[in-house]
C-alpha cells in the first residue's frame, strides 16, 4: 500500500470494480483517487482540500463525478460550516474540487447532518447524468450566550432548524433548493437555567400539543 495511506484516519471511503475514493481526516483533507486494478493499491492522484467529508455518492454512470458531504474548516481546523461537495476524477491523476457549498456556522452557531453518520439518511434523487437533488436531513442550532453579568440571553427559536434541506445539482453546480422545516415552536423560559430543566420544559410543550 502507498505510504501516503499507512496509519491515516479515514473520514470517506468509496470503493468500485479496479479503483476507489479516499478521504482522511486533517486540517487539508486530501481527496485521493486509488488505484485496485494491481497487487497492491497505488494512489493515482490526490487533492488537497480544506475540512473534511464523511460520506462520498457516485452520480455520474462512470463512478468519476461524486457528492461528499462532511464538514468545512479553516486552515486551522476550527469547523467554518457543513458542506456539500462535488468532485470530478474523470482525470484520475489529476482530481478537481468542482463546486462546493458550506452551511455556514454563525456565531455560537452549529449545522450538522445524521447523513453523516448513517448514509441511509442521505438521499439523491437522478435527473440525468451527473443531474439531480440532494436530500438531507439538517440540524442548524444557535447557542445560548449571556451577557455582561452572567444571565442567560434568549435564543429565538426560530434561528434554529431542524427539519430536511433539499439541493440541486447540475452543471457542477450546487445550489440550494429549499428546506421542510419540522422544527416545533417551543417558547423560550427564562428561568430555563439548567440543561436538565429545559429538556423537561420540551417535553411538556410537546405533550401539551400531542
Amino acid at each position: 500500500m502507498s505510504s501516503r495511506l499507512e496509519l491515516q484516519v479515514f473520514t470517506a471511503v468509496r470503493f468500485f470494480d479496479d479503483f476507489a475514493y479516499a478521504v482522511i481526516f486533517g486540517q487539508t483533507a486530501p481527496y485521493y483517487v486509488v488505484d485496485l486494478s494491481g497487487e497492491e493499491p497505488i494512489v493515482s492522484g490526490e487533492l488537497k482540500v480544506s475540512g473534511f467529508s464523511e460520506y462520498l455518492h457516485p452520480i455520474d454512470s462512470n463512478d468519476k463525478m461524486l457528492l461528499s458531504i462532511g464538514h468545512d474548516a479553516n486552515e486551522t481546523g476550527i469547523i467554518l460550516g457543513y458542506q456539500i461537495s462535488l468532485f470530478d476524477a474523470s482525470d484520475a491523476s489529476n482530481p478537481t474540487l468542482m463546486n462546493r457549498l458550506v452551511i455556514e456556522n454563525d456565531e455560537n452557531s452549529w449545522s450538522s447532518s445524521s447523513a453523516s453518520m448513517d448514509e441511509r439518511a442521505f438521499r439523491f434523487l437522478s435527473l440525468g447524468e451527473a443531474k439531480g437533488k440532494v436530500i438531507i436531513p439538517l440540524s442548524r442550532y444557535k447557542f445560548q450566550e449571556f451577557d455582561e453579568s452572567g444571565q442567560l440571553l434568549s435564543s429565538p427559536i426560530s434561528e434554529n432548524f431542524e427539519g430536511f434541506s433539499i439541493f440541486n445539482v447540475e452543471n457542477g453546480q450546487i445550489t440550494k433548493d429549499f428546506d421542510i422545516d419540522h422544527g416545533l415552536e417551543i417558547p423560550y423560559d427564562e428561568s430555563c437555567g439548567h440543561s436538565f430543566e429545559c429538556f423537561q420544559n420540551v417535553h411538556l410543550c410537546l405533550t401539551a400539543r400531542s
